[in-house]
């Protein structure tokens, strides 16, 4: 009787326990869920403003963007530049037909251009909207402008031309620096019976025949490498500007939900740091969302 008594009391302080407990929980849980809400809402909030906040400083941070990568691109012309005392590697069949005319090429080739070609990093691509469509077209016209006279900055053309062979595109930029003197003696190099199987520029048939075919192979070899190089800028500059554009949204987003914090005297910075970061990051998605969806329309 005892031990009944005793169990049933038991019974109901457990019970009275659990339901003691079972409020709190639902209590937690209901705020848990209040605050998840309410920051995806602040979230929401914040993109929305980044986005447009975005869509006024976009060309600035394309130009920013351009500017650092063309600067990052070019940086390395400067090894390709003309030295005074050039390394001008010929195969032997151009140093024999040439002959006493090759120093003089060579010392023409190793003078410093009087003019460069390519469109450098400028500060007023942050004024104007330039987009990368157009500063490809430029760097295109400047590289076809460079592979079709050479001459006209030797240090541009073998940067352009870099991953070529060496003697390849060599042996273009000396018949161009050759041409601008002797065009006649030019014409008559390349005008001989054709053969075939002739694959590169340093293979010549002891007849005198071959010769068209090595100077084309040399030029379909430092044309292949000139569009590489172009591909790869074109790669690097989308993905710099969509870097940039994200960095600069989660930068807005930051701003944004730090000054909201001071105005309403918010004491959770980490919990409002972390709004504005995935604000700012939603916001850079709805400005790529926006931006293929503009260009699908156009």
């Amino acid at each position: 009787m005892f031990v009944a008594q005793l169990s049933d009391t038991s019974l109901r302080l457990l019970t009275a326990s659990a339901m003691a407990v079972e409020p709190a929980v639902v209590k937690t849980l209901d705020q848990m869920l209040r605050l998840f809400s309410t920051a995806i809402a602040l979230s929401l909030v914040i993109a929305i403003i980044t986005l447009a906040l975005m869509q006024i400083l976009y060309p600035f941070v394309r130009g920013l963007a351009q500017s650092v990568q063309m600067a990052s691109w070019l940086s390395t012309l400067s090894d390709e530049h003309d030295s005074s005392e050039p390394t001008v590697r010929l195969p032997d069949w151009l140093i024999k037909e040439v002959g006493p005319t090759t120093q003089f090429v060579v010392d023409g080739i190793g003078r410093p251009a009087k003019r460069k070609v390519f469109p450098g990093p400028d500060a007023l691509n942050l004024l104007r909207s330039v987009t990368n469509g157009h500063l490809m077209k430029c760097v295109q016209d400047a590289s076809n402008q460079l592979l079709a006279r050479p001459s006209m900055s030797a240090g541009e053309y073998r940067f352009i031309t870099r991953g070529a062979a060496e003697i390849d595109r060599e042996t273009i930029l000396f018949l161009d620096f050759l041409t601008l003197n002797h065009p006649r003696r030019v014409a008559a190099l390349l005008d001989v019976r054709p053969v075939q199987n002739v694959a590169s520029s340093a293979e010549r048939h002891s007849d005198g025949s071959g010769i068209a075919e090595a100077v084309a192979a040399a030029q379909h070899s430092v044309t292949s490498a000139a569009e590489r190089r172009l591909d790869e800028f074109q790669l690097k500059l989308d993905g710099a500007l969509a870097s940039t554009s994200r960095v600069v949204c989660v930068m807005i987003g930051l701003t944004i939900a730090w000054t909201a914090a001071d105005a309403l005297h918010a004491s959770e910075r980490g919990a409002v740091t972390i709004v504005g970061i995935v604000g700012g990051l939603l916001g850079g998605l709805f400005l790529e969302l926006l931006g293929s969806f503009l260009g699908r329309r156009r």
